[in-house]
């Protein structure tokens, strides 16, 4: 499944995130992201995705070291595996 974040931060903030409907997760499940290199605004950018409830992805970025970035918009691929 693919998803299209717009990743927005607030004065201060490092990290932000969005969740996502994707029906048929559950707690346990493997996440995988395949984050396109035109996402990718800045080099220093973290990104980490999680089952955050039933049927539910949530997609973080973080800006390594606290430095401000650009996060942009795009598309990110979501992989799912059950156990």
């Amino acid at each position: 499944m693919t998803f299209n974040p717009n990743f927005v931060l607030k004065t201060g903030q490092v990290c932000t995130s969005q969740a996502f409907t994707f029906t048929g997760t559950s707690n346990g499940n493997t996440v995988a992201l395949g984050v396109p290199i035109e996402s990718m605004t800045a080099t220093d950018l973290i990104y980490s995705g999680w089952v955050s409830a039933p049927n539910k992805v949530t997609l973080r970025v973080c800006a390594f070291a606290g430095k401000p970035a650009n996060f942009g918009t795009g598309t990110i691929r979501v992989d799912v595996w059950q156990h």
